[in-house]
């Protein structure tokens, strides 16, 4: 099942038409330095762990600039997790699915998506460390349960509030829920 996921482009097609809408709602919104107009800034991403025949609209960052201020404005993202490599969908599920995890087994999540064993320990401390810290982190800690949990479950629990959704649907809410952490404004 994981690997027909990873393979498979139309879940990564539904993130980028999200990203697509936000992108636009934030360019028809002016600066809020200057209040001057927005024009595209887009920048090139190389995004890790998704499906090898994404084009070339998944290489790219959406991102604004001010034409009277130049200040930059880069829109909330349902692909893109931060500034992380790996796109955020996978950020989220390999790390939901690492605790407790045999040798043998996380040797098979890392294969899937390319990750070695230093970028799922990077993964793991910022669930453990930066998350819990962020304003997002806090919110969901209060209102999920997430307090005291072990990193490794924190993803695990936030895919599993979802209700028995199937995979895609559990995943992009998890990613919606995450979305004040991957931009400016384009969130709402």
């Amino acid at each position: 099942m994981l690997q027909r996921f990873f393979s498979d482009p139309k879940f990564f097609l539904f993130l980028l038409s999200i990203d697509e809408d936000l992108a636009e709602k934030a360019r028809l919104a002016c600066c809020l330095l200057c209040k001057g107009r927005l024009h595209w800034a887009n920048y090139p991403r190389k995004p890790r762990g998704g499906p090898c025949d994404l084009d070339d609209q998944h290489k790219c960052r959406f991102s604004l600039c001010c034409y009277k201020c130049r200040k930059r404005l880069t829109p909330s993202s349902m692909r893109f997790l931060g500034r992380k490599v790996y796109l955020g969908a996978i950020v989220v599920l390999i790390s939901a699915m690492l605790g407790g995890v045999s040798p043998r087994r996380r040797r098979r999540l890392r294969e899937h998506c390319g990750a070695d064993e230093r970028t799922l320990v990077r993964w793991r401390t910022w669930w453990a460390e930066v998350f819990p810290q962020t304003s997002v982190g806090k919110d969901l800690t209060a209102r999920v349960a997430l307090c005291g949990l072990p990193d490794a479950l924190i993803p695990r629990r936030l895919l599993r509030g979802m209700k028995k959704m199937p995979l895609a649907q559990a995943l992009s809410g998890v990613l919606q829920l995450l979305l004040p952490l991957t931009g400016g404004r384009g969130a709402g």
